[in-house]
């Protein structure tokens, strides 16, 4: 083993991807489904989210700013707002999208940042197994 075969850094980088499974027991027509199986489209694809690792470069530079002091005009230190700061951390993960397999309405959703961040916002669950997965080193592989 050499300690270049744990780069992180280089492997969150180069980010992996997540196949989404269903947040709780869904019934879809006849078809039923457990919490945690992978949720598919009409032709069998997994639903999935390319994602850079939280030891990437990207999350790493956003989420030192994210956590910087705020000051006001006065110059005191800013008193934390949970919902700006859950936006921040929303905005901050959907910068590290590489990529989008999902189906809205039975459309596409497009890979944007705005999109990424509406989707978050709008389901929840996505986000959490998104952020479990960008933290996860076991799912970063060497090739």
């Amino acid at each position: 083993m050499d300690l270049l075969n744990l780069d992180v850094v280089e492997l969150a980088n180069a980010g992996t991807v997540l196949e989404l499974t269903y947040p709780m027991n869904v019934t879809d027509g006849d078809k039923e489904h457990e919490k945690g199986d992978v949720i598919k489209d009409a032709d069998g694809v997994p639903w999935s989210i390319g994602l850079l690792g939280s030891d990437s470069d990207e999350f790493r530079k956003g989420n030192k700013k994210r956590l910087e002091l705020k000051f006001d005009k006065k110059g005191k230190i800013q008193k934390p707002d949970a919902d700006r700061e859950e936006l921040k951390l929303i905005e901050l993960m959907a910068r590290c999208v590489t990529s989008v397999h999902i189906v809205e309405g039975k459309k596409p959703v497009k890979l944007s940042r705005d999109e990424m961040v509406r989707i978050f916002k709008k389901y929840p669950w996505t986000r959490e197994q998104a952020e479990e997965h960008m933290a996860d080193r076991s799912a970063l592989t060497m090739s």
